[in-house]
């Protein structure tokens, strides 16, 4: 059986998460690079305290 596009996604969570932090970076305009090469000194404070959820969340899903 084949799965939906919606369904990879959902089972591939670092995917997901890849999806999730390139549109974040388009919305406010950040470099398309990893979370842990963003330059902290161009970031305002929520997109510092958001990139580092994330990374939490990209380390809690690497983990599994």
């Amino acid at each position: 059986m084949t799965q939906s596009i919606y369904e990879e996604t959902v089972l591939d969570g670092l995917g997901f998460l890849c999806e999730v932090y390139q549109d974040y970076c388009n919305k406010h305009g950040l470099p398309l690079v990893s979370a842990d090469e963003q330059d902290w000194n161009e970031l305002t404070p929520s997109q510092r305290v958001w990139i580092q959820q994330f990374q939490l969340l990209w380390d809690a899903e690497q983990d599994k």
